[in-house]
C-alpha cells in the first residue's frame, strides 16, 4: 500500500472545493 503525500491530498481538496465553489455560481445564473 502506497502512501500519499499530504501535498497531494492538500490539492485534491482545493480541486474538489473549487469545482464545488463553480458549481454554486453557475447554479446561482440559473
Amino acid at each position: 500500500m502506497q502512501i500519499i503525500p499530504a501535498h497531494r491530498v492538500y490539492v485534491f481538496i482545493r480541486i474538489t472545493f473549487h469545482y464545488l465553489w463553480l458549481s454554486t455560481i453557475i447554479f446561482d445564473y440559473v
